[in-house]
């Protein structure tokens, strides 16, 4: 190979090698509005409903009493969601308590936060400000705290 045609191959591989960083760095640089953020990767631990603190009563048709009594969101930065629920159930003098879990995916759009669970296909959205997280569903105001 002549010293000229080194040369043109050296110059060709660096410009394809710049172009490369160049599009790697700007593709880096512009996230996707809807993927997870590592910001918000974490446990969240609900500390009131509708500005009460927790233990919470529900109504509910068919048992004495229903409260909540704790409910965890662990984001997970592939874009999954868990949630576990727990209640203590008075019915007819009996208590007990119910752990209910849950999973889905959650997506993110600036400080909002859309969720979209397995059990039921519900999407609730939630906003979040710093280390809390407000959640408006069925008529009813979550806020959250991360760990």
């Amino acid at each position: 190979m002549s010293k000229r045609h080194e040369l043109q191959n050296r110059s060709l591989v660096g410009r394809r090698s710049l172009l490369s960083l160049l599009i790697s760095l700007v593709v880096l640089s512009c996230g996707d509005a809807t993927s997870p953020s590592r910001g918000l990767v974490g446990t969240w631990r609900l500390q009131t409903v509708n500005g009460l603190p927790l233990p919470f009563t529900l109504p509910e048709e068919g048992v004495d009493k229903l409260e909540l009594t704790a409910e965890t969101i662990t984001l997970i930065a592939s874009g999954r969601v868990s949630m576990v629920t727990t209640f203590r159930v008075t019915d007819g003098g009996n208590v007990s308590a119910e752990s209910v879990p849950d999973a889905g995916t959650y997506a993110v759009t600036g400080s909002t936060v859309t969720f979209m669970f397995d059990s039921d296909g519900s999407t609730p959205t939630a906003t979040v400000n710093g280390d809390t997280m407000t959640l408006d569903d069925i008529g009813l105001t979550f806020v959250y705290r991360r760990d």
